[in-house]
């Protein structure tokens, strides 16, 4: 609807992040942050629009640790207030917006503030991610625990709406007016408290840079958000890796050129590489062109599959609910790609 009426790919990503926000709320909205990769048709430029949630300028360096000075597990430190950053994604439509948005701010919510209104079948992955969540489960009078008492019913998030709303008419409030205050009474009063504070939502602002690029050897130029997004290095390791052992196959005449088995292995080597190596730039030096050498990945994707080594993360489906990701092209010949997150599914808990 948003690109029928000549809208760019900035304006539709705003009406439709905040509708997934809405019916999606295990995988990402307001409360999280979020990768925009925008291709800019006029300039032919690959932009990269980097509003991960920022963590609280007063936060402790021992937060995540427990008495023992051990690291916490992965639920002990993520659900409640202690966990919780500067929420980003709105912020960062806002600036995407206004450097390529065509319509009005408000029209781009407007649809939205519709739906939410007139209320919406809650759809499967919403109810699947209900049913497997064992933290809100101990909070009965939950707005979301009552969609799961009748799943078939039209939902009706009035907050949301008034919300929505509010942005629609001046999107700092939720940054330094009453939803800001509102956001730091419930952090701070939380289990487990975090250490948020108004100049922390005030002074937040995206970083706009040139996106990560990297050529394969078949000459496909791939673009995508820098660290802290750990996605663009992946994919590339992982297609790096995928040409290398089909060129390897196709040598030998392999009448199967790539098994199930391999492609899980490649997915299992990055993702372990991802754990030692990639962090946020700011704080960690990342040596990315090794990361993406050929030598380098084909020497130590060796040594792995000989070591039999696997990457741990706990409780799979509750961690990777928590994910959205959408990919536009307008009438202009402009592309943007956006992923967002809450980190695991339903994020701290928090409403």
């Amino acid at each position: 609807e948003i690109l029928e009426k000549g809208g760019s790919v900035a304006d539709a990503a705003v009406a439709i992040q905040l509708t997934l926000g809405l019916v999606e709320p295990q995988s990402s909205g307001l409360g999280g942050g979020m990768f925009i990769t925008y291709f800019d048709s006029d300039s032919k430029e690959v932009l990269s629009y980097e509003g991960r949630e920022k963590a609280p300028i007063r936060i402790k360096n021992n937060i995540f640790l427990n008495k023992n000075g051990k690291p916490k597990k992965f639920f002990e430190a993520a659900i409640g207030g202690a966990s919780v950053g500067v929420p980003s994604s709105l912020e960062t439509l806002k600036k995407i917006h206004t450097d390529y948005g065509r319509l009005k701010w408000e029209e781009t919510i407007k649809p939205v503030i519709e739906l939410s209104k007139n209320g919406f079948i809650p759809p499967n992955r919403l109810l699947n991610a209900l049913e497997k969540d064992s933290f809100l489960k101990k909070n009965p009078n939950s707005f979301f625990n009552k969609i799961l008492l009748s799943p078939k019913k039209k939902v009706f998030n009035k907050a949301y709406t008034k919300t929505l709303t509010t942005i629609s008419e001046d999107y700092r409030d939720f940054y330094e007016g009453k939803i800001a205050k509102n956001i730091l009474d419930i952090v701070k009063n939380s289990e487990n408290s975090g250490s948020l504070y108004l100049d922390d939502l005030k002074n937040y602002k995206p970083k706009k840079q040139n996106a990560l690029c990297h050529r394969l050897e078949n000459d496909y130029l791939i673009c995508g958000p820098n660290l802290p997004s750990s996605g663009t290095i992946c994919i590339l390791q992982t297609l790096i890796l995928f040409e290398d052992l089909n060129r390897k196959n196709n040598k030998r005449n392999s009448k199967n050129n790539f098994n199930l088995k391999e492609i899980m292995e490649i997915l299992d080597f990055v993702y372990y590489l991802r754990d030692i190596y990639l962090a946020d730039e700011d704080f960690v030096d990342v040596n990315i062109k090794k990361l993406l050498s050929i030598d380098y990945l084909r020497r130590e994707f060796t040594s792995f599959r000989l070591s039999k080594k696997i990457s741990s993360i706990e409780n799979y489906e509750q961690i990777f609910n928590s994910t959205t990701h959408f990919s536009l092209i307008d009438r202009y010949n402009n592309i943007l790609s956006s992923t967002s997150s809450i980190e695991s599914s339903f994020g701290s808990r928090l409403f």
